[in-house]
């Protein structure tokens, strides 16, 4: 088993696929005392590649129309705070709201 130490109460993974028990946690106190080991119950993915979306897309429809179609927006975790869909803009121009 290769030990990686953490900081503080963290640590993090490389990127990759990371099967069921494969990634084993404890800790070490100030006399040597080794912690019970735990270990991931589920498989865990660690994907640092940008989104597919490459640019914006946008779809026309005649004014007032009756309209269906499909908003795909990628979802993303903020792991810093704030909101993870910054820089997602969704308009309707000419649109009737009655």
């Amino acid at each position: 088993t290769n030990w990686t130490n953490g900081t503080g109460t963290s640590f993090t993974l490389a990127e990759g696929t990371y099967a069921i028990n494969a990634i084993q946690v404890g800790q070490i106190d100030v006399s040597g005392n080794i912690s019970s080991v735990v270990k991931n119950a589920g498989t865990i993915v660690v994907d640092t590649s940008n989104p597919s979306f490459t640019s914006a897309t946008n779809v026309n429809f005649e004014i007032n129309a009756a309209i269906t179609t499909t908003v795909y927006d990628a979802q993303a975790s903020n792991l810093n705070g704030g909101n993870a869909d910054d820089g997602i803009t969704y308009s309707i121009k000419n649109a009737s709201t009655s």
